[in-house]
Formats: structure tokens, C-alpha cells, sequence
């Protein structure tokens, strides 16, 4: 396998994976009554699996709203954080201890929940998932699974790369809602889509650091969605967006937006690039694992479709629910 062969089978499949910049500027990403409909994979696990998107569409997934955060800045009983219940070097995604973390982690405390446990957040556990398949896949020469698998990864590394995906801050200071976290992701990425995309095509990726070491093992993956998690709240912590907000007044107003977009912009580009380079790095690394043929042409996109609306494809499971045996430790 080399590198090329990948990149041209990607870039074939590009419209596959994602709209087109014209259409993401024009923000006509709206889930269509026609069943036919293909949605770009990167758009399926919010558009077509999130039920507070597709509410009672066939192919939505009760269980997947899980699996877009982590609240590794959460402490817990005892006062330790789940990022530093992971450890450093190297990192371990212990789901047992992730589990017993949740079931006794004191909720925020501007939290309005009215459960009796902070909500179990998987981002990390959902990417290693999606990295096994993709290598399974690559092994049995399944160019659509593969695909398949690969431009959903995107998703989940894009949510990774965005610094109120990984906290309790995530729509507030200590777990209030103001309605920061549409505010920042959301309406000012729409609002300056032709900044986001210029920014990002141009960022200099040196800038961001040493290469990423590529990845052989679902554990690793799940490991490298951790650290692109904790490099993104270094950058721009999830405190400062609520902040920066706050004293903006909340809400939406284009004045607003403008001033988040101002105070934020820099950073914001700069987690957008190293979650690229994460997606390419694991992309590549699940590639290389097996499978002397390379993946040619373009897929279908009615045979995409068929994959992402079977339910067992990347099965969406609360944390609780998943069988441990699927995420072992590493042997030390």
C-alpha cells in the first residue's frame, strides 16, 4: 500500500464524504422527507442517527447522542478529573473505570438535570469502534465499508477537535445552559464559513507540534481522539468561550457572533487543522493495516446509504451498554 493510493480513493469519493464548499457556505444541510436522500457521511451521525435531529426517522439511533463528547474535564468523587483518571504515558481507556467514573462524578454545579448520574459521554470508546471497523474492513477488501466507516470518523474527530465536546462547560460555565455552545460551533462557523476555510486550507500544520505517531490498535485510536481532545482545550479552553460569551450578552445577534469570531477565530482554525491531521493520521493508519489491493473509484452512493442505515453497522450503544470484551486494555 502507499500513501497515494489512499488519497486518490478519498478524493474520488470526496462528494461522498462531505458537501462541496458551496454548499456549506450556503448552510443547506437539512434532513430531506424523500427516503432516497444521501446524506454526505460526515453529516450522517448528527443528521441521519441523532434523534434530536431525525425524530423517528428510521434510521435514527436512540443511543449514538452519547457518543459525539466526553466531559474529561469532569471531576469526580473524589476530586480527580477523568482526564487524569486516563493518565498521561501513555494514556488508557479503562471502560470499566470510565463506567464506575459516571456512576459516582457529582454533577456540575449550575446543572439544571434532573438524573440522578452526570451523563456518560464515549467520544474516545465511539472512534476506537469506528477505527476497528475501518481496519476490519480494509482487511477484507470492503472499499464500501471502508468508505463508509471513514468518512464517519470524520464526524466524530471533528467533534473532538472542538473544545466544548470534551468538557462540563460544554453550553456553560459549569454546566449551565446559555446557549454558548450553538452560539460558537454552530451560527459563527456558519456565519464565517469562507474565514473557516481559508484558515484552515492555509494553517501551517508545523505549527501545531511534532507529527503524529501513526496508530495500529483500536486502544490507540480511541487514545489519539483523547489527546487531540486535551491539545484542543490547551488551545482554547472551554472556560474562555463561555466567558468570552457571557460578557458578549449571549445570544445570536450578528454583533455577537462577530465579536466571538474575533476573540476566537485564531484558535478556533488551529483545532479545526490538528483535527484534520488527526482524521488523516488515523485514516492512513487504519489503511495500512492489511489488504494488498488497493480501493479504487468511486462508491455508490446508494450502497453508502444501505450501510449507514443498517442498524448493526458501528452500532450505537450508550457506554453501559457496550460488551467490554470489544475494548481491551493493551498489555503493558
Amino acid at each position: 500500500m502507499n500513501k497515494g493510493a489512499l488519497k486518490d480513493f478519498l478524493e474520488a469519493n470526496l462528494e461522498r464524504i462531505t458537501y462541496d464548499a458551496a454548499r456549506l457556505a450556503e448552510d443547506e444541510q437539512t434532513l430531506s422527507d424523500d427516503p432516497k436522500r444521501f446524506v454526505p457521511l460526515a453529516d450522517v451521525p448528527d443528521i441521519v442517527w441523532k434523534t434530536n435531529v431525525n425524530r423517528g426517522g428510521k434510521a435514527a439511533r436512540p443511543q449514538d447522542n452519547w457518543n459525539h463528547y466526553a466531559d474529561i474535564d469532569l471531576p469526580g468523587a473524589d476530586g480527580k478529573t477523568l482526564d487524569q483518571l486516563c493518565g498521561k504515558k501513555p494514556a488508557r481507556l479503562d471502560i470499566a473505570a470510565w463506567i464506575n467514573f459516571y456512576r459516582n462524578a457529582p454533577k456540575p454545579s449550575a446543572s439544571s438535570s434532573n438524573a440522578t448520574t452526570v451523563n456518560m459521554g464515549s467520544l474516545p470508546f465511539r472512534v476506537w469502534q469506528v477505527f476497528d471497523e475501518m481496519v476490519a474492513a480494509r482487511k477484507a477488501g470492503k472499499r464500501t465499508a471502508f468508505l463508509c466507516a471513514a468518512g464517519i470518523l470524520s464526524h466524530y474527530v471533528g467533534d473532538a477537535c472542538q473544545p466544548l465536546h470534551g468538557s462540563m462547560h460544554s453550553d456553560g460555565l459549569d454546566g449551565a445552559s446559555t446557549g454558548v455552545h450553538s452560539a460558537y460551533e454552530e451560527t459563527m462557523i456558519d456565519v464565517f464559513p469562507k474565514e473557516v476555510r481559508t484558515g484552515v486550507d492555509g494553517f501551517a500544520i508545523g505549527k501545531l507540534g511534532p507529527a503524529l505517531k501513526k496508530v495500529t490498535a483500536g486502544h490507540e485510536a480511541g487514545v489519539a481522539c483523547l489527546e487531540l481532545m486535551r491539545r484542543s482545550a490547551r488551545r482554547l479552553p472551554p472556560t474562555r468561550i463561555c466567558e468570552v460569551y457571557d460578557d458578549l450578552g449571549g445570544g445570536q445577534s450578528t454583533a455577537t457572533l462577530q465579536s466571538l469570531w474575533t476573540a476566537l477565530g485564531s484558535e478556533t482554525i488551529a483545532c479545526l487543522a490538528d483535527g484534520a491531521r488527526t482524521l488523516a493520521m488515523l485514516w492512513e493508519s487504519a489503511y495500512r493495516q492489511g489488504g494488498a489491493a488497493a480501493f479504487r473509484n468511486t462508491v455508490p452512493a446508494s450502497s453508502l446509504r444501505k450501510a449507514y442505515e443498517r442498524k448493526t453497522f458501528l452500532e450505537s450503544l450508550h457506554l453501559a451498554n457496550v460488551d467490554p470484551n470489544d475494548y481491551p486494555l493493551p498489555t503493558p
